[in-house]
This record gives C-alpha cells, structure tokens and sequence, in this order.
C-alpha cells in the first residue's frame, strides 16, 4: 500500500506540474456524478458513483466530501470496470477518495464514454428524519505537499483534464405502522377471551425499530392489551352486557401511529322461570300461597328478582322478591267463585342484566299460573229410593256420600265422617271408597263400627265411621289428586256405604233416615291438603225429594251453636275455642254444609219374589232360567213383561246385588232340587279363579278344586265362538255392539238333575276375538273373583320404547313356553356393548336397558329365545 501511495503521489505531482505547463486543457468539461437515494433508519444501502469522461483516460482521482446521519461502510470498484486496474479508496470520517490508473502505458486507458466506476456502500443512523450529502471535495497530501481535487489524466496526453463534481445525498425516512383488528367479538359475561391485533412497519426489518400496542381511551375498562404482543384480554362482568368499541392503537418509535377498531358483544343468559305444576285451589277465606321457582344458567349478573307482572282477581297479590313465594289473601264475607280457568296471576322473574338488542335482548322470563278460589264443601247423604230408583226388602242397598258437584276443585286431604242410621231397618255391611278417592289415588281408607267405632267408649248400634286419607307413609307412592274432576260425575262420590235391608215386610214404604252425627269435635271433618287446616261443619240440611238445595244456612238447615254432645246438629262453638296453653293455635274452619239422606222402601206391591223371572207366580222353575240365561245374551231387553220387577226377581242368592252370574247359579241348583230359594248367606269373592288366554283358546285353570258353576265372557265386536267342552252348553249374543257367551250346564242336565252341573278345568271356549271380561260364579252361586292371564302364541320382540331414549328404554319379549333368553345390543359398527339374559315363564316380559357409559348414536338389539331370533333398531340420545 505504501509503494501504491508513492505511485499514486508522484502520478499526481506529475499531473500537477502538467496542469501548470498546460492549463489549457481545463476547457474539457468532465463529470463525476454522485448518485442520490432514498433510504429507511438504520438501514443498509448503496449510491453509485459515475464518470462521465469525454475523451479516454488513463487516470481518475475523485475527492468526495460526505457528512450526515449515516456511516459509509465501504467503497467498492464497479464490477463492470474493466480498465484502470491499478486502484485505490480512501475513507475517512469526511472524505472520499477513490484513485485508478494505467501502469501499462495505454493499453489499459478508460475509453471516452459514461461509466460507473464505484459503488459507497452505507448504513444510516437511528434517525427519524435526516440525510446523507455527497460534494466534490480537495485532498491536502502532507508528505507531498500537493492538493489536489477531482481530476482526470488524458491517454493521449497524458495531461490532467479538470472534473466537475456533480453532488449526491441519501434522504433518510421514518416508514409509518399499519394495525390490524381482530374480528368482532362475541361472548359471554365472566368468560375470558383472548385475541390479538397485527401490525406491520417497513422499519422492523432493521434493528432500530419497535412497536408498541396501547387501548384507546374509549376502549372499555375490560379490556387490556399486551404492549409488545398485541394481544387483548376481554374480561368482562354482568355491568358490562351490551356492546362496546375496543381502540387499538400502534406506535413506532418515532411517534408514528396507526388505529383500527372492533366491537365486543357482551352476553346474558336470562333466567327461566318453572311455573308450578298444580293448580292452586283454596276456599273462601283461605289464603291463597305458593311459590315461582327460577334458575339462572349464568347465575348473574345481579340475584333473580320476582315481581307481579299482572294479577286478575280482585285484591292484593303480593309476592317476594327474593324467594318467589306470593300471598293473596281471600275475603269470606265478599265469596266469589273463580272463573272456570281460575284467576290468573303472572310472575316475571329478571337478572336485571343489561338489556341491548341484538347482543342481549332479554334478560327475565314469565310464568302465569291460575288459582282456583272453590266454595265451602257441601256434603249430601245420597237419598235412595225416589222416583224410578227401586230398593227393595231383604236387598243390599249402597248409599253413597256426595259432593255437591254444583262446583267443582274440592280439594281436600282426608276426611272422618260419623253416620247414623236406623238399625232396625238395615244393617252396615261396609264402605267402599268412590270416585274421588279412586280416581286421585288416594292410599288410606277404613271404615269402623260397634265397640270399635271410636264414639266415645265405643259406638253404640246403628252408629258408622269412615276415615280416609290421601297419603300415607309409603315412601314412593303419592295420590295424584285431592280434588273431584271436570266432565266426570263419578269423582264427586266420595263413598258409598252398604247396607242390608231387613226381611221385616212391615218397613215397606217407610223412609230410613241415615243422618250425620257428632260425638267430639273431630267427627265429620275434613282435613287440608297439607294437613295445616281442619274443616268443621257450619249448616246441616235436610233431604229434600229429587234435589237437594242448599239454602245458605236458610230455614231448611240447623246449626249448634252451644249445644253439647252427642247430636245431630253440627260441631259447637266450643269446637272453635283455644283452649290450649299455645299462643296462636290454629283452630278449626266451618266451611263444611252437611246434608242428610236415607232410604225411602219400596213398596212390596212394586216388586216381584226372588226366583221368578217370568213373572208367573211361581219362583225358580225351568222357565225362569231360561229368562235369566236370555239376559245374559240380550241385556236387559230379555225382560219384556217388567224390567223392574224382574230384575228385582234376579236377585236369587238374596245378596242384594241382581243380575249376576251368581244368581243364576243358585237358580239352576234351586230348579234341580239341591239348593233353597232363601239360602244362608253367602261370602262372595273368597276364591280366584284363573282364566287364560292363549291365541284363540280360552281355558279354565282354578288349582284348589273350585266347581264354577257358570261363567260369562264378554267378547270384543261380533265374534265367533266355539265350546270346548261337551257336557255344557254355550248361549251367545251380541249386545251393544259386543258378544257374550254365557256358558252353563246343559238344560236336559237340569231337568233330569243328571250329567255335569259345573265347568271343568280345562279348555272352555275358542275365539279370535279379543276377550274383554269375564263374570264368574261357584257352584254354590258366589260369585268368584277372576284373574285373567294372556298368554302369547309365538315368540316376539317388541320395538323399545321410548324410542329415542335417554336414560333407559324398555324391550318386550314374548314367549308362548317357558325360556331362557339373551339380548345382545350391538353399535352400528357391529361391535357387541351389551348382554342381558335370563330366564322367565311363558308370557310378555319387559327387560329394561340402560347403556351406561355409552355414546348417543344407533343401536342394535337382538333377542335369542330357543329358536327364535329377531333383531330391531333403537336411538339413543343423550
């Protein structure tokens, strides 16, 4: 490098000597071109340096000044030079100095022309704004002496020819950021999500650079932003349902910034409210209470609160906010009856979230129910015997005790009643429960009399009590009611008592009195449904013929006020008295209007004797049977000479129920000679007898050697029927659009008291029809309980049900024998999940399947019962 210097000098102290000798040659006009360029911060970059020489050259020295924001990095020879190979650069902190020249004197000249003979290379400063600067310059050489500018040497020549210096620079920029919003946010309160923003800048490829990411300030309080990351975290709370506009801003590091924006839809679940699932019914005075029950699935934002939306009855519906408990209190000296569909109330239940539609346009949920205010009960003792009803001497007569069903939703959760009738005149066999207790699936009912009865030491003769209660201690099972029922006139009977006439002939046409009665104030009360309230009596009316008014507490009624016990006008006063030490006892209500009744006789001209069904005179002869087997077959159009006193004639065995099987029984026995008109009395329903159906064979399975004496089968739609057994004989009709078959022994039988006078066990009948019922009775003319027992005539397998199912469903298989069984359930890849098996005797069985564990989709079931396989499909949803 020292030698090149020396050259390089002594090339330039020739030329400049030259320059003195020949100043002429300055009238040449040459360039030196410095390039211009536009770069970022920090950032790598390159200008060209060109020559514009108008005649060759064997030299050039070109002096470059430079300053600025930057640093020149380096200075490289063009690749494209191919002359001048003897070269040199110099860079200082100022100066440019780039040298190239022939040593092989003139082969190696740069032709006449425009070149581009160097690059500088360069890195700018950290600046946001600023620039780098290029001019021609003049070198000092110290050693030598001699200065020396921008400058030629001519091949030709050899003189210096003058350059000029055309200057350049290097314009430094900031490049701005671009953001980029997430899309539109959609969630719930409480949850966290999590997004990000994006941003670009020129710059970041160069070291010099950052971005940062920052909220604006109407972005919501929820949200934050990582500075570095761009990413934003949503926490939002109930206050903050509805939507919001999120600001994201990014700045680089210069103050440039960008903005963009998205919005946050914010959620609330609202509650769903859970309307009670009975009516309320109260009765006047009462106070009607219950309570409107909601769940919040997103338990917020705020505690549920209830409120009346709206009431239509008359007075103050209150409710509380906090549990949905409502209270309206009825008034009995202004009774009112509810409208059929009760009175109305509505409850409206919020979360009290924000409301913002679309993003959450609900936040509460309603629930209108109906509350049924019913009048005060009226209770009646049927009055038997009026008009076309006929109670005959020596019959069972049942009375019953109604409800007046005038009104309807008497609800109630037990009663105990005390009767009172005329033992002289009849006698007590029992109580059986009616339609109100049947048909709500009441638990408890029992009847008590004589020493046992509970009137005080015991009940003297001709006195009855009847408890019911609707719910017993039984763990699982519950009544489904406790009120009578619209549209069926069999609920409002809520029992009926039986009672045996006397034979005694001299009480024809009387009227038995059967009255309520009291002994303490517990007798004839009726209890609430939840056992809070006890009902005492408030009037006691008389029967009235063919109706029975009730009057309010008019002429017809009576009631005690201060009387004492025993007696027949209602619970005292003293009934009502707190005589406890209990502050606040509750005492009993009067909202019960008693109503007696009784039995009114028929006269012995209106009816026949027992046994003479063709009304002849002469009780239980051939002829008589025939009549009574034509019933059978043909209803009661059989009785064509007097269907009251013929049925009454039915009533053979004296049980005081007419027309059954029964009766018939002993008349057959009666017209054979074995059996008396009047016989002793008999237990009816002591025994069971089996019927079995399999396919169209119908048969007679009694074990303990029961004799039926005669049977009938009721037999759906007009049906054909066929006997089995040989030594009976089979009578069939149609009647009311179905066929009875009465079978009995045959009649020369009976004539000639020879042959079979029972039914065997065995095959009895053969039908495809469906058998609808069968009525019974021994030889002895009891009437026999009947258990009937189908049996299937193939193996089947029935469609689960329910289907589709979650949790459990149920398969029916049938087997016409005895047999073990397995069901295989399969998925639909035909991968085995599940094995039932078992064992069972002939019938229809139910096998319930639970698929633990197991995904919702299709299933396979497949039963396999000796020889018989079947295979069905079920669906399983979870």
């Amino acid at each position: 490098m020292m030698q090149k210097r020396a050259i390089f000098s002594s090339l330039l102290l020739v030329s400049l000597l030259s320059l003195v000798s020949t100043s002429s040659t300055f009238a040449q006009s040459n360039t030196v071109t410095v390039g211009s360029a536009q770069a970022l911060r920090c950032a790598n970059g390159t200008i060209n340096v060109t020559v514009d020489n108008l005649t060759a050259i064997s030299a050039f020295e070109i002096v470059l000044d430079w300053s600025g924001a930057g640093t020149i990095t380096s200075v490289t020879f063009d690749p494209s030079l191919g002359n001048l190979t003897t070269r040199n650069v110099d860079v200082t902190a100022n100066q440019i100095r780039i040298i190239a020249l022939d040593l092989t004197g003139g082969s190696d000249c740069l032709g006449a022309g425009s070149h581009i003979v160097a690059q500088i290379n360069f890195t700018t400063d950290s600046v946001c704004s600023d620039s780098i600067t290029f001019a021609g310059g003049t070198f000092s050489c110290q050693t030598n002496n001699v200065t020396t500018q921008t400058q030629f040497v001519d091949c030709q020549t050899t003189t210096l020819v003058s350059a000029s210096v055309q200057s350049g620079s290097v314009t430094i920029n900031n490049a701005p950021p671009s953001v980029t919003c997430p899309l539109n946010v959609t969630m719930h309160f409480g949850d966290i999500v999590q997004v990000n923003a994006s941003a670009t800048d020129a710059d970041l490829a160069n070291p010099c650079e950052a971005l940062t990411y920052s909220l604006g300030a109407t972005s919501p309080g929820y949200a934050a932003i990582g500075s570095s990351s761009g990413q934003i975290t949503l926490t939002p709370q109930g206050s903050d349902v509805c939507v919001s506009t999120v600001e994201v801003i990014v700045t680089d590091a210069c103050g440039a910034a960008d903005t963009c924006y998205f919005d946050v839809c914010v959620q609330n679940t609202p509650p769903i409210v859970t309307c009670p699932s009975e009516i309320n019914r109260i009765c006047w005075g009462q106070e009607a209470t219950g309570q409107v029950t909601a769940t919040d699935p997103d338990n917020g934002p705020l505690t549920l609160q209830y409120s009346v939306l709206s009431f239509d009855g008359p007075g103050a519906m209150s409710i509380d906010p906090n549990s949905g408990v409502y209270t309206w209190q009825t008034d009995e000296t202004d009774p009112f009856i509810s409208p059929d569909s009760g009175w109305t109330l509505c409850v409206v239940v919020t979360d009290n979230a924000n409301l913002c539609d679309p993003c959450s346009p609900e936040n509460a949920d309603t629930c209108c129910l109906p509350i049924l205010v019913v009048p005060t009960y009226r209770v009646c003792i049927e009055n038997r015997g009026d008009g076309e009803d006929v109670v005959i001497i020596g019959q069972n007569v049942d009375v019953c005790i109604l409800l007046d069903d005038t009104y309807e939703n008497y609800e109630m959760g037990g009663w105990d009643f005390l009767f009172e009738y005329d033992a002289s005149v009849m006698s007590i066999l029992g109580a059986s429960p009616g339609g109100f207790y049947t048909g709500n699936n009441w638990e408890y009912f029992t009847f008590r009399f004589g020493p046992d009865g509970n009137c005080g030491t015991g009940c003297p003769s001709g006195k009855f009590r009847v408890i019911a209660i609707a719910e017993t201690n039984d763990k699982f099972n519950h009544p489904s009611g406790y009120t009578n029922r619209s549209g069926d006139p069999a609920s409002s009977v809520l029992l009926c008592l039986h009672f045996l006439l006397t034979q005694d002939r001299n009480v024809s046409c009387q009227h038995a009195a059967i009255r309520w009665c009291w002994y303490d104030c517990g007798d004839n009360t009726i209890s609430s449904v939840s056992g809070d309230s006890l009902f005492i009596s408030r009037y006691i009316y008389q029967p009235v013929e063919n109706n029975y008014p009730w009057n309010d507490g008019g002429a017809a009624s009576v009631h005690n006020n201060n009387g004492a016990f025993p007696n027949f006008t209602g619970a005292p006063d003293l009934c009502l008295t707190d005589t406890s030490e209990t502050v606040n006892k509750r005492v009993p209500l009067r909202k019960i209007d008693f109503k007696n009744g009784g039995i009114k006789i028929t006269c012995d001209k209106d009816i026949d004797d027992r046994g003479d069904l063709n009304l002849n005179g002469l009780a239980a002869e051939v002829a008589d049977v025939v009549v009574y087997t034509s019933y059978f077959i043909e209803g009661l159009s059989a009785f064509r000479l007097g269907v009251d006193a013929q049925t009454a004639a039915s009533d053979v065995n004296a049980d005081g129920i007419p027309l059954t099987v029964a009766d018939l029984v002993l008349l057959i026995r009666i017209v054979v000679g074995d059996a008396q008109l009047i016989p002793s009395k008999l237990v009816h329903y002591a025994n069971t007898v089996t019927i079995q159906t399999q396919g169209s064979t119908i048969s007679f399975l009694s074990s303990d050697n029961i004799e039926m004496g005669a049977a009938l089968f009721v037999f759906e739609g007009t049906a054909e029927v066929e006997l089995l057994q040989s030594d009976l004989r089979l009578e069939t009709g149609v009647r009311e659009g179905n066929t009875y078959a009465l079978v009995l022994p045959k009649l020369e039988n009976i004539e000639n008291a020879t042959g079979v006078l029972s039914i065997q066990t065995g095959a009895i009948l053969s039908s495809a029809s469906e058998l609808i019922s069968v009525e019974a009775a021994d030889f002895n003319g009891a009437a026999l309980n009947v258990a009937t027992k189908v049996i299937p005539t193939n193996f089947a397998l029935s469609q689960n049900y329910p289907n589709p199912f979650n949790p459990s469903t149920k398969i029916g298989i049938d087997l016409p024998v005895a047999s073990d069984y397995v069901i295989t359930i399969y998925n639909v890849n035909g991968q085995k999940v599940d094995v039932i098996s078992g064992s069972a005797i002939e019938g229809t069985h139910i096998v319930e399947w639970s698929p633990n564990g197991l995904a919702s989709g299709i299933y396979f079931y497949k039963l396999e019962a000796g020889s018989y396989t079947a295979t069905k499909k079920m669906a399983f949803l979870k």
